[in-house]
């Protein structure tokens, strides 16, 4: 094998263990078990590819000379056929990859899209990394934490109550309130949502993750204003603490949880049914009320997994988040990080299946406050119909 195969193996390898951690992460698995379990595939990801590496220089030492050479045969094999299996993986990754790319905002929904960026960092008057480990990250080259992309995406939605047509949804997820990113940087994102001034606000889970944080809902969260509602689930970081206190703080606070049951509400004459999941941490979710002739029907669910419940609810749109839009990208190789049974493939975007439109955010925040080719998102969705 010459050492370009060898390179197309890395690559396979990687997209490998990467796969597995992405698929492993989208279930309810404890913390302890499930960081446990990351470790050991960063430790099979480095060690593989020393191992067939220094093979040949290692071999006399696992064989003693006049040891078996079966032993030499097998290992020999097994590394070979490893290194073709990643270059299939890598092929068929790649090809997955663009697939995805091509597909990642469907033409036939969003209508127009623009896109303004801004920078947190030069609105601020100190730095909003706050401690020395997120001092460190913040210097990292290419680090977009704090460059905000207001993505304003017209969308057309089979059956929607003419009505409503031109209703400005903003989409906000993924918050991480964990104090690496200071209450600062929040309450510039709330200006900017004000500054849009919507109709309707939905949060998708992944709020606050630190108790130390529950008195900034009130100055970031708790101003956000919506002439017809704000509306919200939890996700599985909201688990960290006591997540029924933080339900409650909002609900203070003037939002509408939906994680617990289906919210009926008139807009603009329109009868409209709200709906929550929060598969697969916390649920499951209520059962979907029969759907009224011209009734406009919105699901919020944390993880994009939960699109065939979706569809199954007859939701004419559902949002989510959880994905982060993958958090790093990786020239040609695209999103890599994504905790979903899909791997990257819903890791942002805009999809249809039937009469569902799925609209998924990149997240305002992370846990790790590093982004890469991956900016945060405050998502303007204005729900039009079909002339």
């Amino acid at each position: 094998m010459n050492w370009f195969t060898y390179a197309i193996a890395f690559i396979g390898h990687g997209f490998l263990w990467v796969a597995i951690v992405n698929r492993v992460h989208a279930f309810p698995i404890p913390r302890p078990v499930l960081k446990s379990f990351t470790r050991v595939c960063v430790s099979f990801f480095v060690a593989i590819p020393v191992m067939i590496a220094l093979a040949p220089l290692t071999m006399d030492f696992i064989v003693p000379e006049g040891g078996s050479q079966s032993l030499v045969f097998a290992l020999d094999v097994l590394a070979k056929n490893y290194v073709w299996l990643c270059c299939l993986v890598a092929v068929c990754s790649l090809l997955a990859k663009c697939y995805e790319a091509r597909h990642r905002y469907d033409s036939h929904v969003v209508l127009e899209s623009t896109t303004e960026e801004l920078d947190f960092t030069k609105d601020l008057t100190e730095s909003p990394f706050h401690g020395k480990f997120s001092a460190r990250i913040e210097k990292i080259p290419g680090n977009q934490t704090t460059k905000l992309a207001i993505e304003k995406r017209s969308l057309l939605l089979p059956n929607f109550p003419p009505d409503l047509s031109g209703l400005k949804l903003i989409h906000l997820s993924d918050l991480h309130m964990t104090g690496r990113l200071d209450r600062s940087y929040f309450e510039r994102l709330t200006e900017e949502v004000n500054r849009q001034q919507p109709d309707v606000i939905a949060l998708t889970g992944d709020i606050v993750e630190k108790t130390e944080c529950w008195p900034w809902l009130e100055s970031t969260l708790g101003e956000m204003n919506a002439r017809l509602g704000r509306y919200f689930i939890i996700g599985n970081h909201d688990l960290f603490i006591d997540h029924g206190e933080s339900i409650r703080k909002l609900e203070q606070l003037g939002w509408t949880y939906l994680g617990d049951d289906w919210h009926a509400t008139v807009w603009d004459g329109v009868n409209v049914a709200l709906g929550g999941n929060e598969m697969h941490w916390k649920g499951p979710p209520a059962e979907p009320p029969g759907k009224q002739q011209g009734e406009f029907r919105l699901v919020l669910t944390h993880s994009p997994d939960q699109f065939p419940w979706c569809r199954e609810a007859k939701a004419d749109l559902a949002l989510a988040g959880h994905t982060h839009g993958g958090q790093f990208c990786v020239p040609v190789l695209g999103p890599i990080v994504s905790p979903s049974v899909h791997g990257t493939r819903y890791c942002c975007g805009v999809f249809r299946f039937g009469e569902t439109v799925l609209h998924v955010s990149r997240g305002v925040s992370g846990k790790m406050p590093l982004r890469l080719n991956c900016p945060p998102e405050l998502a303007v969705l204005t729900l039009t119909v079909d002339d």
